[in-house]
Order: structure tokens, then sequence, then C-alpha cells
């Protein structure tokens, strides 16, 4: 089985919200020579225009093109340099955790930390997920047996979008078609991370809530688990997509999973740093994707925090 990919999405700003002043700095350089080229350039055509001489019209007319091209050249490194200097720029350490979590309201939902389950029960899972999902089986850890990880996937074309291939099919099919092709005892749902730009947690459960109906009516015999959305890096690339947003829909899906009779995996207590943001080891440079450590740490915390139920599969 072959997982589909495609481009992840980022976007940038030039000055971000709160940064107005320091991009400023940034910029001032810029507006100091655009401002110098376009003093050469009217004094360039005045002369020629004074001097009525063609000569001097044309050498004025030519040092004001030149002008032009020096100035769109400078304005476009420019532009190029505040964008890479914005998309590195830290979060705010103003964040404060509002992922509370009470385990004895929870109890029966959150799943609590259990003896290692071992490698018998990672290969008795399917990790369905975005692009972090996807690098389980990108770096190794697991096979395409136990993985269906779409890149920029969200939880919204779960139900729809044809995106999984089989050796031996010409056409993809939809996840839910998948997971009834493969027949896994247990699922681990893990989305979110591309839909955090909503900023919307009713409009993103309830989107949650199609996918899973989907997912149960194709093959209703796995046991599903609901995974929190994994912590962003502080550094992360694009500085609209906030903890507080993720901390949000967290505690959404926590509540979703306990009205649907489900468990939740709160992967968060353990990608986590102290101060809320993913652990630096545990995220790449662009404050969003795993790491290798972290994937590591993953599964760990999967095999530790297990949830074994009785095989509802048909024999």
């Amino acid at each position: 089985m072959e997982n589909h990919k495609s481009d992840t999405q980022e976007s940038s700003s030039c000055c971000p919200a709160g940064q107005s002043s320091s991009c400023s700095s940034r910029c001032s350089p810029c507006l100091v020579i655009w401002g110098v080229a376009l003093l050469v350039l009217v004094v360039a055509a005045l002369a020629g225009w004074l001097r009525k001489s063609p000569r001097n019209l044309a050498l004025g007319i030519g040092a004001g093109i030149a002008c032009l091209a020096i100035l769109a050249g400078v304005g476009a490194l420019c532009v190029r340099a505040i964008r890479n200097q914005t998309a590195s720029q830290p979060a705010d350490d103003t964040y404060v955790e509002t992922l509370h979590i009470d385990p004895d309201e929870y109890a029966d939902v959150l799943l609590a930390k259990t003896k290692d389950a071992g490698d018998g029960y990672i290969a008795e899972t399917l990790f369905i997920g975005d692009s972090n999902t996807a690098r389980l089986s990108m770096y190794g850890y697991l096979t395409l047996d136990n993985v269906i990880g779409i890149e920029s996937l969200g939880i919204e074309d779960v139900a729809t979008s044809k995106c999984v291939y089989f050796s031996g099919y010409d056409n993809p099919v939809t996840i839910p078609e998948a997971v009834k092709m493969m027949k896994p005892r247990r699922i681990i749902l893990n989305f979110g991370t591309n839909n955090i730009m909503w900023n919307d947690t009713n409009r993103f459960i309830e989107e949650y809530g199609k996918s899973l109906a989907a997912v149960r009516a194709a093959y209703p015999y796995s046991d599903i688990i609901i995974s929190a959305i994994p912590p962003l890096g502080s550094n992360r690339s694009n500085q609209k997509l906030t903890m507080e947003i993720v901390d949000a829909y967290n505690l959404a899906l926590l509540d979703f999973a306990k009205e649907k009779g489900l468990t939740f995996l709160n992967i968060s207590e353990t990608l986590k740093g102290d101060n809320g943001w993913m652990r630096t080891d545990y995220v790449i440079e662009d404050g969003i994707h795993l790491s290798k450590t972290a994937l590591e740490a993953l599964l760990r915390y999967v095999r530790t925090h297990s949830h074994v139920v009785d095989d509802a599969r048909p024999k």
C-alpha cells in the first residue's frame, strides 16, 4: 500500500501582529534604498528634460530604466529576506497552558498508564492521520500495513478523499474504504494539525463526527482511539498556529470521545516541554512536524497507555 503525498500548507506575512516594530527595523534599510533609487530616477529624468537635448534625454531615460531595474531587484531581495526572518521569529512566551484534564472526570475516557503492551499491540493497531502519522512509515518505525498517513489532510476530507493506494488496484480509495479492506483490530485517529487555522472547535468536532461515522460504517469491528493533536514548537514557521487553539481543540476532542463512548490518547503529556510547547528535540525546524526522537517517544507512549479489549472482528 502506498500513501498519497501532497505539499504541506504554509503561510507567511511581512509584519505579523505584535511584531510591527521589529519588522519596521528590518524594512527600514530597504526603504532607504528605495527612496534613493527613486530620487535618482527623478533627477535623471528632470535633467534630460531641462536640457532638451535628444542625447541627454536618451541618457536620462536609460538611467531611469536602470534605476527601475535596480529598484525591482532590491525590492525582491528585501521581501525575501523579510519572509525568511519572519518564518524564524520565536513565539510569544506569554502562552499559558490551558489543557488541564481532571482524571476523575474523564476516568473512563482518558487512557491511563499501563504496563508496556509490547510490539504485538502496535502490530494490531492502524495509525490514521496526516503527515505526522505518515512519518511513522517514512522513517521505518512501522510499515504501511499499520499506517495511513496523508500529507496535508484535514479531518473534513477523511470520508471523501480518494488518497490511499493499494498494490494491485488501479485507483485509490477513501480512508473508510481502506479500513474496510485492512480490517484492523484497533485504530488510532490523529487529525487536527491541518485544521488549526480554522480556530473553530465547533466546526472541527462536527467534521470529526462525520469522519468517525464514515469509518465506523465501513468497518464497525475496530476499537477506535482518539489521539490528541500534537503540540507545536515555539519556533513554528506559521505564527498563526497557536497552542491556545491546539489546547482548545484537544479539550473538545476529549469531550467528543466521552460523548461517543471512545477512549482518548493524550500524547500531549509526553511531547510537551516544561513551557507547554513541543520539546525542542521533538520537533523539526518548521515547528510542526515530529522528529525521529518524538516518533520513538510517541510509540512508547502508545504501548504504555494501551487499550486492550476483546477482539470484535468476525472470525
